[in-house]
């Protein structure tokens, strides 16, 4: 079993713009770990982009300037609106230049009691490995140990950590606008699309067209191109806020309820290899995922008709 000390947890980003009440829920529920006061936090805020966000902004700003019960409190705030992807990426970046690993949380990512000890024990465990991601949040399921993380292909963004030097490659090679995947084999293509099953590629596709503006699906490509690997909670240490319509790129989907993990994961696999349960949990979302939209598709144009 991994074990820490006080002074080792990594610090954390969190990530802002213009929601001071989903801000607050989620200082909330991570005051709620024991390991925040052995922890450094870092607020970054983007600057609005209409008058309109002006003012909830500023209530972001006094929000992150409370008298927090963290280690340490760092406040930056963009002299420009960056948007979503670029403010991602620089955070993370300005993080990975200032430590050696490192969380991340946007400001609509509600997270377990047990969140900080489960991202700083993968961090100390899989340090020299070919794991690239920590994820936070994972399908809701019935299969896994509450208790136990696995290895996993698929990566999340609603609450994660990474190492500096997997996170630096990844920016140093610009590949976070890139579509590599284009050139992928075959083999290359169904592992990053779950043979399949989803439409990952998509994404890609959509941001070189500009439907959509996002980072992670480019994340993702760099992880899978480099055989990398994530790890995943048994059961979610984290539930995204966005989904209920208020953030962009999201908007409102019930695929992705889940509830948070009351108990502490401790457990961790010593072999990197995906064949375990959540590998089936992975599998049958992305199946029922794929099976709802044919049914709707086909129902709706029954309908027409």
């Amino acid at each position: 079993m991994v074990s820490l000390k006080k002074d080792n947890y990594v610090p954390i980003a969190v990530i802002c713009y213009n929601r001071p009440q989903h801000l607050k829920k989620v200082l909330n529920s991570l005051l709620k770990n024991p390991e925040c006061k052995y922890s450094e936090i870092y607020f970054f805020i983007d600057k609005f982009d209409n008058l309109r966000s002006k003012d909830a902004n500023q209530k972001v700003i006094e929000i992150c300037k409370e008298n927090w019960e963290f280690k340490k409190i760092n406040i930056f705030i963009n002299e420009v609106n960056k948007g979503l992807k670029m403010h991602i990426i620089d955070s993370a970046t300005f993080m990975a230049l200032n430590h050696s690993a490192f969380i991340v949380l946007e400001d609509d990512v509600v997270v377990s009691k047990n969140f900080l000890h489960y991202m700083n024990l993968s961090l100390k465990k899989y340090k020299d490995s070919n794991i690239f991601h920590i994820n936070g949040f994972n399908y809701s399921n019935f299969i896994n140990n509450p208790k136990n993380a696995y290895v996993s292909l698929l990566m999340f963004s609603w609450g994660w950590a990474t190492w500096s030097d997997k996170w630096l490659g990844f920016v140093n090679t610009h590949d976070f606008d890139t579509d590599k995947m284009a050139k992928a084999t075959k083999k290359e293509m169904n592992r990053f699309n779950v043979y399949g099953l989803s439409k990952y590629y998509n994404q890609i596709k959509d941001n070189s067209t500009g439907k959509i503006r996002t980072w992670a699906i480019f994340w993702y490509q760099h992880i899978s191109l480099n055989n990398g690997y994530t790890i995943s909670p048994g059961k979610s240490h984290t539930i995204n806020l966005g989904f209920d319509g208020s953030v962009m790129n999201s908007g409102k989907s019930e695929n992705y309820n889940t509830k948070l993990n009351n108990l502490t994961t401790e457990y961790f696999q010593n072999k990197i290899g995906i064949y375990n349960s959540n590998h089936i949990v992975t599998i049958f979302w992305n199946l029922k995922v794929l099976i709802k939209e044919y049914l709707r598709y086909h129902t709706s144009k029954l309908l027409r008709n």
